[in-house]
């Protein structure tokens, strides 16, 4: 019998990418992979993966599916008779972080439970960058170099996608501009996003360079972060990229769930990720619910600066 497996992938953009390990680990251990997800560039480092397209109505997801051909996606091994069974012997694993979240786990640990391949050791989750989207990234970050000495810091502002709305988790916008007034002698902003695909609450000023219409495929948003010294969001897909590159990331929160479902101390490495989130912090898990978002100003600026300076107060004692 073949020793495969198929691995029910997640939709978002974030969550394909914090999974990545996990089906890379997933890939050394059986002789195939199917995998069901709406981003296959993702994993094209991975040798012995075959792809399931995803039914979803998700715009992102459906702009990515467009540029393979019918042929390029293969049937879910399914016996065609019976849906409930798995035709070569495979081994179903599907990724449901959502419920380990309300039982108090983060999200790798809940992956960690469907595939049990790391035990105590934080995790890489790295990927590999195609050559020709890390060369636009490289012009872009040269052609701000070449204007200013400051820090390149890449930016996502709070909003919600059309097709799924999710008022709960995102922080106040405020909370944003106040980062970019008080910190804008340090660094350049650069604001990345898709505004045919989401609504921006609200509207950040004195940005320094805007890529708001998905103008940067996500593959070149990766390697940009990866150029950066600072990536700022709320929780979306651009934490993932920041998480995914190295590069210093911070986040904040606003409700919904709680940081510690997203932020994992055991597996993430800590040097590299920051956050701040209210002190009496909602943990609903309902999309639509009036969360308290307050975060004392005094505090947002205390914590983003130590986070940022970390490792120079470091190599100063």
């Amino acid at each position: 019998m073949a020793n495969n497996v198929y691995v029910i992938g997640f939709n978002g953009f974030g969550d394909c990418i914090y999974q990545f390990p996990f089906v890379k680990k997933a890939s050394e251990r059986f002789e195939e992979v199917y995998l069901m997800t709406a981003f296959p560039f993702l994993y094209e480092s991975l040798k012995n993966v075959k792809y399931v397209r995803p039914q979803t109505g998700l715009l992102t997801c459906l702009e990515s599916m467009k540029q393979y051909r019918e042929d390029f996606w293969v049937p879910a091994p399914m016996d065609p008779v019976d849906p409930t069974q798995y035709r070569l012997d495979n081994t179903p694993f599907t990724f449901l972080y959502h419920d380990g979240m309300k039982d108090g786990k983060s999200m790798m640990e809940s992956w960690n439970e469907t595939i049990p391949i790391y035990e105590g050791t934080s995790i890489d989750f790295s990927i590999p960058i195609p050559r020709d989207h890390y060369d636009v990234a490289l012009r872009i970050y040269n052609r701000i170099a070449f204007g200013t000495n400051k820090k390149i810091c890449l930016l996502h502002q709070p909003g919600t996608r059309k097709e799924w709305v999710n008022y709960a988790r995102l922080p106040k916008t405020e909370y944003f501009q106040f980062l970019i007034d008080e910190f804008k002698d340090e660094y350049y902003f650069v604001s990345v996003g898709n505004k045919n695909v989401e609504d921006y609450i609200g509207k950040l000023h004195t940005i320094d360079l805007r890529f708001d219409y998905g103008e940067l495929n996500l593959m070149t948003i990766m390697a940009l972060a990866s150029l950066s010294d600072m990536v700022i969001s709320y929780i979306s897909f651009l934490i993932a990229c920041g998480v995914a590159s190295g590069t210093k990331t911070f986040c904040l929160f606003g409700g919904y769930i709680r940081p510690e479902m997203w932020i994992d101390y055991k597996y993430m490495d800590m040097d590299k990720i920051g956050y701040v989130a209210p002190i009496d912090f909602c943990n609903c898990h309902d999309r639509l619910h009036e969360c308290n978002k307050e975060i004392e100003l005094e505090r947002l600026y205390s914590e983003f600066r130590d986070f940022a300076h970390r490792e120079e107060e470091l190599s100063e004692a």
